[in-house]
């Protein structure tokens, strides 16, 4: 095949079609009260932020985003 790194995508795509979306750990979509968020910073309604994750100034989450702990 001329696209091996596609391919191996759609691969993967078809035995773990859950990993394409990954859930939050805990298996909850909401914004945990332990992120650190900054008043500028504007979310989608139904992202899901994790606790420890750190959302900066004037940044933007879109719709379904999952921002894992820790993540900056």
């Amino acid at each position: 095949t001329s696209t091996p790194q596609r391919d191996f995508a759609q691969i993967g795509r078809i035995l773990f079609p859950d990993s394409v979306k990954p859930m939050p750990w805990f298996g909850q979509r909401e914004i945990s009260p332990h992120a650190h968020i900054h008043p500028s910073a504007k979310l989608a309604g139904d992202v899901c932020i994790e606790a420890g994750a750190v959302i900066g100034r004037n940044v933007e989450i879109g719709s379904g985003s999952l921002i894992a702990s820790t993540a900056v």
